[in-house]
């Protein structure tokens, strides 16, 4: 119990700490991001039966959402906005590393997507504010 406390005692007086906890194991779902992407845009040709078309909102739908909050956690104060070139711990590196890999990966799976589904995304349905951040991607802005 008394590490339980010490624990929220430190993420609560030290922001970065969540937010190193948060991000600790991105790795895993950088992978899994990449994979999904590629059998996705695979599925494009490959997929005769629309298997993966069906679940196409669910899977661009989860990628916004988790691009949202991604970028909320990049504009509180304590995250920098550069990644760390060199540190005193290796862990303090690899978690600032693996937050800008999760960021990028996340951009580039959605890429990914809007690109090898291009105007036919417009037939998908999503929230409108989902299909104005994806428009964003279909033109190249984002």
């Amino acid at each position: 119990m008394a590490k339980r406390v010490l624990i929220m005692y430190l993420l609560n007086k030290l922001p970065e700490a969540s937010s190193q906890a948060l991000f600790a194991d991105s790795q895993a779902h950088i992978w899994a991001l990449e994979a999904l992407s590629y059998l996705v845009q695979a599925s494009f040709t490959e997929d005769r039966y629309g298997v993966v078309q069906t679940t196409l909102p669910s899977i661009l739908s989860s990628m916004l959402h988790l691009q949202e909050a991604v970028d909320r956690h990049f504009k509180l104060p304590h995250a920098s906005s550069k990644p760390l070139r060199s540190t005193n711990s290796m862990e303090d590196f690899t978690y600032k590393t693996l937050r800008f890999a999760l960021r990028a990966t996340l951009k580039t799976a959605i890429y990914r997507i809007t690109t090898t589904f291009g105007n036919h995304l417009k037939a998908v349905q999503m929230s409108a504010e989902h299909r104005k951040r994806l428009q964003q991607f279909l033109e190249f802005k984002e």
